[in-house]
């Protein structure tokens, strides 16, 4: 078995995002051409295409990719990084980043967001992401496949409404949530804070 495979059996379990994941498919048409952005091993990218969407994910692990394509191979998963994303302008209904945004340092943010901005079809920009905020940028094995490390740029609540809205977005919605688990990790960074789990936003003066 794989680092991979075994990252996805850790993972597989997709219902502590479950209702995240059902409110962003409430605001994209069924047949809208969506973005998996840092799709790891393709979930939600298949869940995407079995509701009739035009799926696409995008993953900088060629690994994960792979698994995905082997996995899921009437989807469609690209390989790169988030800072240039290789699509029309205005070309997607909806963007889903589930647990990505966190692996982006700092000074990168505003091209990541900035290229999301650019790809999605104006008055219907709509993009839901379950990430984690906290203080600190550290570098964790935590959840990584095994072997491997993930970096990890926690934020504070108001570190990323400023991000987002700078981009151009304006925060629709903000859950909070700190997991026994999420908890258990930040006891070793005196800094962390209240970790904001789900955010969806659009942009101003846009319509739905």
């Amino acid at each position: 078995m794989t680092g991979v495979d075994e990252y996805a059996a850790y993972n597989h379990d997709r219902s502590v995002i479950a209702p995240a994941f059902a409110a962003f498919c409430e605001r994209v048409p069924e047949a809208a051409r969506v973005l998996d952005l840092d799709c790891g091993p393709g979930w939600e990218t298949q869940a995407l295409h079995t509701r009739g969407s035009e799926a696409i994910g995008r993953d900088l692990s060629a690994a994960f990719c792979s698994y995905a394509r082997r996995e899921y191979p009437a989807d469609d998963h690209i390989g790169g990084d988030m800072n240039f994303l290789p699509f029309a302008a205005n070309s997607f209904s909806g963007v889903w980043a589930c647990v990505s945004m966190l692996h982006i340092a700092r000074e990168d943010m505003p091209a990541v967001l900035s290229e999301v901005a650019r790809i999605l079809i104006p008055r219907r920009r709509s993009r839901r992401t379950p990430f984690r905020s906290a203080t600190p940028s550290v570098s964790s094995p935590r959840k990584a496949a095994p072997g491997h490390q993930l970096f990890y740029a926690y934020r504070t609540p108001e570190e990323w409404r400023v991000a987002i809205e700078s981009a151009g977005f304006a925060i629709d919605d903000l859950v909070t949530e700190v997991s026994e688990e999420e908890q258990t990790h930040l006891n070793g960074a005196p800094e962390a804070g209240p970790l904001p789990s789900r955010t969806a936003a659009t942009p101003r003066n846009h319509g739905p």
